[in-house]
């Protein structure tokens, strides 16, 4: 059975020993929801703009974006925020642009379609430099696609969406497509987004049956809801913040 368990015990439990012996940095997964100034996203972009030092912040993506989240970091005191914009394997392999990821103390991944961060930067100097940044104590955060790569496996929506009710009439359908050979910030968990608002928890519980089945290994699966984060320190602590909530699922006996 599947057992939905207090955020804090389990993050703490679960990753306190594999956060400390893998890791150095922070990590901010976002489940997605617009973001504004004095609503529930101030408390962990300033939490990610804190643990970086009020330090540079680059923002990635594989597409343009404006320059709203760049001043809202900046209103939070970092010192640098500003977009790049990584939409092929020929810019994600550029001496420039490693050199210039490792140059900052914060990575946001921002939302959109996490099978285009794993096709254009999987085995790229992106993502040794996302890794560097993580490596020496900065901070990796990201909202939906770019929370759910933050993970030890990913669904890579390398076929697309995969919808609850078509997961649990087979978790192995042709869209339950994973990754776990990129970025692997988090052991053994897998991040879900827009949990309650898109009604994920099915699609969770048979993404962990799925990968227990073909791999045997036990996955935490980290649900998070619209307008909520969980940003975890480096000792493995999770704290959740925002107007909604994490749910944890994990295999039982």
């Amino acid at each position: 059975m599947l057992t939905k368990t207090n955020i804090f015990s389990t993050i703490f439990f679960s990753l306190f020993l594999t956060t400390t012996i893998f890791s150095q940095g922070y990590i901010c997964a976002v489940g997605g929801g617009s973001e504004d100034y004095n609503d529930w996203s101030d408390a962990p972009y300033s939490w990610i703009v804190n643990k970086a030092g009020n330090g540079k912040i680059i923002i990635l993506g594989a597409g343009d974006a404006t320059n709203w989240l760049p001043n809202y970091f900046i209103s939070f005191g970092a010192d640098t925020a500003f977009n790049k914009n990584i939409s092929s394997k020929a810019i994600a392999n550029l001496q420039t642009t490693y050199d210039e990821i490792i140059s900052a103390k914060a990575i946001f991944l921002r939302g959109g379609d996490q099978w285009d961060y794993v096709r254009l930067w999987k085995g790229t100097k992106v993502d040794s430099a996302i890794n560097y940044v993580f490596r020496n104590g900065g901070v990796i955060a990201g909202t939906s696609a770019g929370a759910a790569v933050l993970g030890s496996v990913d669904f890579n929506a390398k076929n697309g969406t995969v919808y609850p009710e078509e997961s649990l009439r087979n978790p192995f359908n042709k869209y339950m497509q994973f990754e776990n050979n990129f970025l692997n910030f988090i052991p053994n968990v897998i991040f879900d987004t827009h949990f309650i608002e898109r009604s994920r928890p099915g699609r969770l519980i048979s993404m962990l049956f799925n990968w227990f089945t073909s791999t045997g290994e036990h996955l935490i699966g980290a649900g998070i809801d619209d307008r909520t984060a969980i940003c975890i320190s480096p000792e493995g602590i999770g704290e959740v913040m925002g107007s909604g909530a994490v749910y944890i699922y994990q295999k039982g006996n």
